[in-house]
């Protein structure tokens, strides 16, 4: 949903406050460049042009957001994962990343922990998920629920191959990036 979009783009608009922006701006154009020129044709243009420079910016926002949570994943796992060999437990290992986990990621799990003391840890780590919306934190949040429910020794065993498949994926990614550009500049 456009929400949801606007959400992960890190903004605290609605989409209704983001169309009227949008609006306003074009309108605000059409109007100077009507009064400049006295060409509605040119007016339009211009207009339609304003109006859709703060989707492009928020788009290209998201994205760079989404690449920054992608890219924390393998960090933060390991600092859990770290943490668990400690003796902690995974819920404990979650409630740090608010504060001593990657950058991208802090801010997202910042009011984890007292979240996960009113509802618990699977509740607030699927708040977590629904704030994220991203299909690599969804699966990463995934295994973190079934290490949850399971416990014990698993838990390390799962995290260390949520680690190495995460560290897979964006090599992947990377690498299909850098082709992407090679084809571009040839």
């Amino acid at each position: 949903t456009r929400t949801e979009w606007l959400r992960q783009a890190g903004v605290a608009l609605t989409p209704l406050q983001l169309w009227a922006f949008s609006a306003g701006g074009a309108i605000a154009t059409f109007a100077l460049v009507v009064l400049v020129t006295h060409t509605p044709l040119v007016a339009i243009a211009a207009a339609v042009g304003v109006a859709g420079v703060p989707f492009a910016y928020l788009a290209h926002r998201r994205a760079v957001r989404l690449r920054a949570w992608q890219a924390a994943w393998p960090d933060a796992l390991r600092k859990i994962l770290a943490a668990i060999v400690a003796g902690r437990s995974l819920g404990q290992a979650v409630n740090a990343l608010g504060v001593t986990g990657p950058d991208p990621l802090r801010e997202v799990f910042v009011d984890f922990p007292a979240a996960a003391r009113v509802f618990g840890t699977a509740v607030a780590l699927e708040q977590v998920k629904e704030r994220m919306a991203d299909p690599t934190s969804d699966r990463v949040i995934e295994v973190l629920l079934v290490a949850h429910e399971r416990g014990g020794a698993i838990v390390r065993d799962i995290l260390e191959d949520l680690v190495d498949a995460t560290s897979e994926d964006l090599k992947v990614a990377d690498e299909i990036d850098t082709e992407g550009l090679e084809m571009r500049i040839n």
